[in-house]
């Protein structure tokens, strides 16, 4: 689970996001993946999200990108809001996932 926030176009994003394995991904490639993914909101002027590893993502979420970024990756979307949601499946879909509403 990696929590956080950054400023997108003035707008300050509040996440709470959780990526699981899909496939034969290694501890290493997710603990790569989550890092990566904590320092985004580094990268836009936030701080970097904090990580929190568990066993499973919980349930129930916003929605989830199958396949996030053509990985073995699903990506799992909570706490966001209902403008920020409503853009979520275009990015998944321009990063080669497949978004399902939850």
């Amino acid at each position: 689970m990696i929590a956080g926030e950054f400023q997108l176009l003035g707008q300050v994003i509040r996440s709470r996001d959780c990526v699981q394995t899909a496939g034969a991904t290694t501890e290493a490639q997710l603990k790569r993946a989550c890092e990566g993914l904590a320092q985004t909101s580094a990268q836009m002027g936030g701080k970097a999200g904090d990580i929190t590893y568990m066993e499973a993502c919980p349930a129930p979420s916003q929605g989830r990108c199958q396949r996030l970024f053509g990985q073995d990756f699903d990506g799992y979307y909570y706490e966001r809001s209902a403008e920020d949601l409503a853009g979520l499946p275009a990015s998944c879909a321009q990063g080669g996932g497949r978004w399902s509403a939850q």
